[in-house]
């Protein structure tokens, strides 16, 4: 079995170095190398200046959604930000006409701690 695989490649490879052969009898002997080559450079330049359009392209795609996605989420955070506040200057505001003593009592007290802050112990 071993040997019938080895003789099965041989025969392809025989196969494919006629088709080889048999092009490289086929190109006509006029064409230069250089021509080619030249050709074949221009090719490559001309296929790498559009890919290098094509990234350039997806790239600014690529920021101008994260730049939109940036700013909604500013936007959002902002929103939340002053709903906060105002719910809290809301609640405080109720605390201190509901309760007045207590309110004085914790701002005493807030203010004692913040002066025991700054004097050496």
């Amino acid at each position: 079995m071993f040997r019938a695989r080895n003789v099965s490649r041989g025969c392809a490879l025989r196969a494919h170095q006629f088709k080889l052969e048999t092009a490289v009898k086929d190109m006509p002997e006029s064409r230069s190398s250089t021509t080619d080559f030249n050709r074949a450079l221009g090719d490559a330049k001309k296929n790498a200046a559009g890919v290098a359009g094509e990234i350039s392209d997806a790239a600014k795609d690529l920021y101008d959604q994260a730049s939109d996605s940036a700013s909604q989420v500013a936007d959002a955070t902002s929103r939340a930000a002053r709903k906060s506040a105002a719910s809290f200057e809301k609640a405080l505001r109720d605390t201190i006409e509901n309760q007045p003593y207590t309110a004085v009592a914790i701002a005493i007290g807030l203010g004692w701690l913040l002066g025991r802050m700054h004097r050496p112990l």
